[in-house]
């Protein structure tokens, strides 16, 4: 079914449609995220970030270098910009790559009400190493 406008309505809708557009519009913005082991730790490692919101989601570009492992097990931390939502039971998948030396796919955790991305590789082992990039984007939701 067909709606048809008249000018108030159309105005309306407009004036909605233009109030969303500097959410759309926003670039994304550099944080410097915070890098830890599951259990361990590293020698060397660094990381960068960008985040950009758009409503209540926040779409995430993370590249972790980790130039010499160490001790570091189990899986990689990385801090997020924000917590997620805390709905029980709503947790987010961030895939990625490791682009270094193992090629492996990546996933990345966030928990209900976290402000910290777990990273494992696909079937849930270590995806660190001495020369590894991990790269990973996608998008979770705040509250």
């Amino acid at each position: 079914m067909n709606e048809v406008l008249d000018g108030k309505q159309f105005s309306r809708y407009w004036q909605r449609w233009l109030s969303l557009l500097p959410t759309y519009l926003n670039p994304f913005v550099t944080y410097a995220p915070v890098i830890t082991a599951g259990s361990g730790a590293f020698t060397t490692v660094s990381a960068t970030g960008r985040y950009r919101i758009i409503g209540k989601l926040v779409f995430i570009q993370i590249t972790v270098t980790i130039t010499t492992n160490g001790t570091a097990a189990t899986q990689v931390n990385v801090t997020l910009p924000f917590a997620s939502v805390n709905v029980a039971g709503v947790n987010h998948v961030i895939p990625g790559r490791a682009t270094a030396v193992s090629g492996k796919m990546l996933q990345g955790i966030v928990g209900v009400n976290s402000a910290v991305l777990a990273v494992v590789n696909y079937d849930n082992s270590y995806p660190g190493a001495s020369g590894e990039t991990l790269v990973l984007s996608g998008f979770y939701e705040i509250a």
